[in-house]
């Protein structure tokens, strides 16, 4: 029996690799689609890559940004939310997105909310505090858009 486990574990091995490979081909095609403005193409190497690691914050993002360029603003917040929810390496962006996405649907009272939980759970950082100040100016909210604006700029 343990001569069986073991055989099966050397043989699993290079399947596993491959995915890893075939995981990182299909961000990188993504990824070159998105720079050459091929949107939906990127987003079905994207899901591609989600095939093989479900939970993948870099997909998930990749994902988010592209739906973004392709003004899919609620997809976009959809994918957004999946990193908010467990992320960590990609949650700046994912807020970024979130709040960008929102401004853009007219919902600039809820990008600064998210904005704000932003600040909150990563701490200060120049891009949320800049996207923060650009909506309270469009909101006349002039005070904190000042106060934002300057909090963009200090480091």
């Amino acid at each position: 029996m343990k001569k069986i486990a073991i055989t099966f574990l050397l043989l699993s091995i290079p399947l596993v690799l491959a995915s890893q490979e075939n995981f990182k081909k299909f961000i990188e095609v993504g990824i070159s689609n998105h720079d050459k403005g091929r949107y939906k193409e990127a987003i079905k190497y994207y899901k591609k890559a989600l095939e093989i690691k479900p939970n993948s914050e870099l997909a998930n993002y990749e994902i988010s940004l592209s739906l973004f360029s392709a003004k899919e603003y609620r997809k976009a917040i959809k994918y957004s939310n999946k990193i908010i929810k467990k992320g960590k390496k990609h949650l700046l962006p994912a807020y970024i997105n979130k709040g960008s996405a929102l401004d853009m649907l007219g919902k600039t009272k809820k990008s600064i909310k998210v904005f704000e939980e932003g600040i909150k759970k990563i701490g200060d950082n120049y891009l949320l505090h800049f996207n923060l100040a650009v909506n309270y100016l469009k909101v006349e909210n002039y005070k904190k858009g000042e106060i934002h604006l300057k909090k963009s700029y200090k480091r």
